[in-house]
């Protein structure tokens, strides 16, 4: 039983003892009235679940949709380098909101053909490492980077994707060169 249920009991059974005791109604009524009332909470329960299953529906379909407009790759293009990449992240710090800092100069150094493990507590700041890292966030501060000689069949796009830097004050933006590819 929630509160809005037990309050509107409450006060219907109030009302009904005051009614019984004036002998404008029965007690029969009175248990009949709270009786309906209380079943009313079973339907409109179920359809509060039922809106919250369309609400999560809804975000499923524009995720789907969100893909559907991506552009297509062309076939052959995307191929990562040939060779390891070293990542290196230098001063990174991200803020989700701009107050509340979640990574504070991180400093990242994973040479080539090696790999590394981060570990931490829940709420550490491990996923959002890794977002920068890859790229899907942009840095609030600091510069990271993935750093290879690209080999011939390395595309320009892949190696667009390649880095991340930022700052509060200057938008993002990406180069890449035949060299290490670099942000700035």
């Amino acid at each position: 039983m929630n509160g809005a249920e037990a309050v509107g009991l409450s006060a219907l059974l109030f009302v009904g003892y005051l009614l019984v005791t004036a002998d404008a109604v029965t007690v029969g009524a009175v248990t009949a009235a709270a009786l309906l009332f209380h079943r009313l909470f079973t339907p409109l329960g179920i359809l509060l679940v039922s809106f919250d299953d369309v609400q999560r529906a809804g975000a499923a379909l524009a995720r789907m949709v969100g893909v559907t407009t991506l552009d297509r790759p062309v076939p052959g293009t995307d191929r990562p380098p040939a060779g390891p990449v070293s990542i290196t992240a230098k001063a990174l710090r991200h803020s989700y909101d701009g107050a509340h800092p979640v990574l504070l100069d991180v400093d990242v150094e994973v040479p080539a053909g090696t790999s590394l493990a981060v570990v931490g507590a829940s709420g550490a700041g491990k996923s959002t490492l890794a977002a920068l890292l890859g790229g899907a966030l942009p840095a609030t501060t600091g510069t990271a980077a993935l750093r290879t000689t690209p080999a011939p069949s390395t595309s320009a796009r892949w190696l667009q994707a390649c880095s991340a830097t930022g700052s509060a004050s200057s938008p993002r933006r990406r180069t890449c060169s035949p060299g290490p590819c670099a942000t700035t």
